[in-house]
């Protein structure tokens, strides 16, 4: 043994750091789990160390050699105080909860229902593709099957949706609202689940997507859509299904609505050859006259 004042807390019984009704045992390195009553009460039991525990002292201290108050004494050379248990880890907090966990309201938001949100805006675009597509390349029925792409879409995307909120420990609606229309399953979702962006963003789209067009409509500026359209109609009807011509094609846009403006419709005879289907715009309202070229075009 050196010079040095060596300080330890021997074994032996000592006031329980957590209840100051009962003495624990420390075994010189750790407390142990076995506790007793404070001493004094029953001294007839002095046989046995683990019956009747000593005194109680506030901090032993071996008094084999003194202290020097030179020295300065570690925290670990104090007798040790009542351990606060680590903070649990985030699996052990879940076990401990029967395997719950509290659900994460910044964690609602799921990318299928951002796409939900955005489906006035893809249902208009899908039925402009649809017009388009009967008008000049396809006039087929089925094309209007495509208006059903976005219901369809909906009611995936809001099983997908209702998977991963389930997933993130959220109580989600049933998918079984979208069958409603996709607002139905975001209104849905906004009573069982914290957070109104995709709702918002559905409404601000859905008032998008109608008033867009509809002020289209009225400044008279969707003349230069329209007004093809029925051309193309026209020709389709007058020279195609009539059996004149194989197939015509006309410009989808206009520059100009004004009477006497000009514009060519690419065309195919029967025979296979190019030509050509003259348009003239004949009043301020769009009326127009349909002429096939009478030459074919270079084959």
């Amino acid at each position: 043994m050196t010079d040095q004042a060596i300080r330890v807390t021997p074994a032996g019984w000592y006031e329980d750091p957590a209840d100051a009704a009962l003495v624990r045992w420390w075994n010189g390195v750790a407390w142990t789990e076995h506790t007793n009553p404070k001493p004094g009460l029953d001294p007839s039991a002095s046989g046995s160390t683990a019956a009747v525990a000593p005194a109680v002292v506030a901090e032993p201290v071996s008094a084999a050699e003194p202290v020097s108050a030179a020295e300065p004494v570690s925290a670990a050379e104090v007798a040790p105080t009542a351990q606060t248990p680590p903070p649990l880890t985030r699996r052990e907090a879940i076990a401990a909860e029967g395997g719950r966990q509290a659900p994460d309201a910044g964690r609602s938001a799921t990318g299928v229902a951002w796409l939900i949100a955005l489906l006035p805006v893809i249902t208009f675009v899908i039925v402009i593709a649809g017009l388009y597509v009967f008008a000049y390349v396809a006039p087929s029925p089925w094309v209007a099957l495509a208006a059903a792409l976005p219901y369809l879409l909906g009611l995936l995307w809001a099983v997908s949706d209702s998977r991963q909120l389930a997933a993130r420990r959220f109580t989600p609606p049933s998918a079984l609202w979208a069958l409603l229309t996709p607002l139905g399953y975001l209104i849905a979702r906004r009573l069982r689940v914290p957070g109104t962006g995709p709702l918002v963003l559905f409404a601000v789209t859905a008032v998008a997507a109608v008033a867009a067009p509809l002020l289209f409509w009225v400044s008279g500026a969707s003349t230069v859509v329209t007004v093809p359209v029925r051309v193309q109609h026209a020709a389709q009807t007058q020279l195609v299904d009539s059996g004149r011509l194989s197939s015509v094609s006309c410009p989808p846009v206009l520059g100009s609505l004004a009477p006497g403006t000009l514009f060519t419709c690419d065309a195919v005879t029967n025979d296979g050859h190019p030509t050509q289907v003259w348009v003239s715009i004949d009043s301020p309202d769009g009326t127009f006259s349909i002429a096939p070229s009478i030459a074919h075009g270079a084959s």
